[in-house]
């Protein structure tokens, strides 16, 4: 299993690299799209390129505003870039696919 995720700015960058390391493809909403870029224009960009939304900003919990955007919400930004990864690589224990997943997954 693994998934395409777009990182929003709220993260570290470490965790793309280590969502890279376990064999996930993931990129930084800064290196693909802009500093500061809104919400919306992530959203376009993670749907038109079949990624899923890994953020920490609960506006992505909005499915009025967000529909058909698979977002992988981490909540707390204590947790180290590495633990953040290990949440996202066992959700594919429990949704093995891309397609399987939740709309909104909580991944703490």
């Amino acid at each position: 299993m693994t998934y395409r995720v777009v990182c929003d700015e709220n993260l570290e960058p470490q965790v793309v690299r280590y969502l890279g390391k376990q064999g996930h493809e993931a990129v930084y909403v800064p290196d693909v799209l802009e500093k500061g870029v809104s919400d919306a224009e992530i959203a376009r960009y993670a749907r038109g390129n079949s990624y899923a939304v890994l953020t920490n900003d609960t506006d992505f919990l909005d499915d009025d505003r967000f529909p058909e955007l698979k977002v992988l919400y981490y909540g707390s930004l204590q947790d180290s870039a590495y633990e953040i990864a290990e949440a996202v690589d066992e959700a594919g224990e429990y949704f093995p696919e891309h397609e399987s997943l939740p709309q909104v997954l909580w991944l703490d």
